[in-house]
């Protein structure tokens, strides 16, 4: 289901109107304290209310005011769930496919995007593998990735971000896709 603006802007200004009436509710109750205890009151329920998704909903309103016309991503899907860091050869490739919704029935095309393969640790910034990948079929999405020798990274499990970039755009995957490198029988000794 796609929200309209109209939608968006009812349901925060909902959100921000339960929030207000909370705080009136609040200073009724507390009208026979100091002014310092119905602030502290007053700041509990705005605290409360943004961290139980007033921030998300801003957040989440500015983002669909700046970027209504524009793809704010894509869902990937990638054909090799496990790798093993010693491999390599030029048919061995990194293959996937970019889709343009979320149940992956259509394609995303990457007609004029320069691709760029990345590992991450989870919770980390490090990039672990930062590779150009080619496209193989624009219009179907699909693309890969020849793995080089000494390209893979240490075992363990990496988050892929396959991010798409050309002139005025850059886009990641909004799915989490998962590899895990293990450790090759070249180096089982």
């Amino acid at each position: 289901m796609k929200a309209d603006r109209d939608s968006i802007i009812k349901a925060y200004t909902d959100s921000v109107n339960l929030c207000l009436d909370k705080i009136y509710e609040i200073n009724k109750i507390h009208k026979d304290q100091s002014k310092e205890s119905q602030a502290y009151e007053t700041k509990k329920v705005i605290n409360k209310w943004f961290l139980k998704g007033g921030q998300i909903w801003l957040n989440f309103y500015l983002s669909y005011i700046l970027n209504k016309n524009m793809t704010l991503g894509y869902y990937l899907t990638l054909d090799q769930l496990v790798l093993f860091n010693s491999n390599f050869s030029d048919s061995l490739k990194i293959t996937g496919t970019c889709y343009s919704n979320k149940n992956k029935s259509t394609a995303f095309n990457l007609t004029g995007y320069t691709l760029t393969l990345r590992f991450f640790k989870e919770g980390g910034t490090t990039d672990y593998y930062n590779k150009t990948a080619d496209i193989t079929v624009a219009a179907s999405g699909t693309w890969s990735e020849a793995v080089t020798s000494g390209t893979l990274p240490y075992e363990g499990l990496y988050l892929i971000d396959l991010v798409l970039t050309k002139s005025g755009t850059q886009i990641s995957n909004l799915n989490r896709v998962e590899v895990l490198i293990k450790r090759g029988p070249s180096n089982w000794h």
